[in-house]
């Protein structure tokens, strides 16, 4: 009675993300749902079957066969990955990032140039890792129960795709959407929004985007350094940017340089440096 809840309300909330990542032309972190579209994205129960909660739900918009199309299509990629048995590694980001720190890269781009370059950013949709984060936790009834239980998510819209899921799948689907690595150097200018010294880590605002991105630290004298540049002045606007040299973070082989995770290496002090 208490986890079961959470397969409908993740599922719900999954949903919700594929419409608005198609009525937005994509989401950055930190959206939330209007009134509006959450009234869009209604699903009605139409019939379940005793024994083996078999419900089925039906849209209550024709139109919303594209947004169970688009949850399909985020799902594909970590699913396949978690069927195969592929065991996700999640690597050791700051401890490859500490061994790579003694390499010297003359030709570091800038954040700004590496944008423009397709060969190295090949952007994971921010609505593809909302959709999955919501159907990771749809699975937690599996999580929370012993024996052989599974969940089945039958999608049909335009196209029709099924998801099957036990403990053994949903524990992978969980370490396939979270896995990460470490990608190129890359020269950021950026503001620092705020710090959490508990955890070693910031969170940043590119200059050349305003878009808003984490950022982790190998050391704690690296945090003191950034953490400077945490002034806010009276309208609470960042008073000053820093430009540094970090670690840009891949998330199942793509870089969303746009709003991925930064490892900090080392601050630059000059236009020339």
């Amino acid at each position: 009675m208490r986890t079961l809840p959470h397969t409908y309300f993740g599922m719900q909330k999954a949903l919700e993300r594929s419409y608005m990542d198609i009525t937005r032309q994509g989401l950055t972190k930190g959206e939330r749902i209007t009134d509006i579209e959450r009234q869009a994205t209604e699903f009605y129960l139409e019939r379940y079957e005793e024994a083996c909660f078999i419900s089925d739900f039906r849209e209550k918009f024709p139109e919303l066969s594209r947004t169970i199309d688009r949850l399909s299509r985020a799902l594909r990629d970590p699913y396949q990955l978690a069927i195969e048995n592929a065991d996700v590694q999640q690597s050791r980001i700051l401890d490859a990032a500490m061994d790579r720190r003694g390499v010297i890269n003359p030709s570091v781009q800038t954040y700004a140039d590496a944008l423009q370059n397709a060969e190295i950013y090949t952007p994971r949709q921010q609505g593809d890792k909302s959709i999955n984060n919501y159907i990771n936790e749809s699975l937690l009834p599996l999580k929370k129960n012993s024996g052989h239980n599974s969940i089945k998510y039958t999608l049909i819209g335009n196209v029709s795709n099924e998801f099957y899921f036990d403990l053994g799948i949903s524990n992978r689907f969980t370490r396939a959407i979270s896995g990460k690595e470490l990608g190129p150097e890359l020269i950021y200018e950026s503001y620092v929004l705020k710090m959490d010294g508990k955890n070693q880590k910031g969170v940043i605002k590119h200059v050349v985007n305003n878009k808003e991105a984490n950022i982790y630290f190998i050391e704690a004298s690296d945090y003191n350094v950034v953490n400077a540049f945490n002034e806010l002045d009276e309208a609470g606007n960042p008073v000053k940017a820093m430009r540094f040299i970090g670690y840009a973070v891949r998330e199942l082989g793509k870089l969303d340089l746009a709003c991925g995770d930064v490892i900090f290496r080392r601050l630059l002090n000059t236009d020339h440096e």
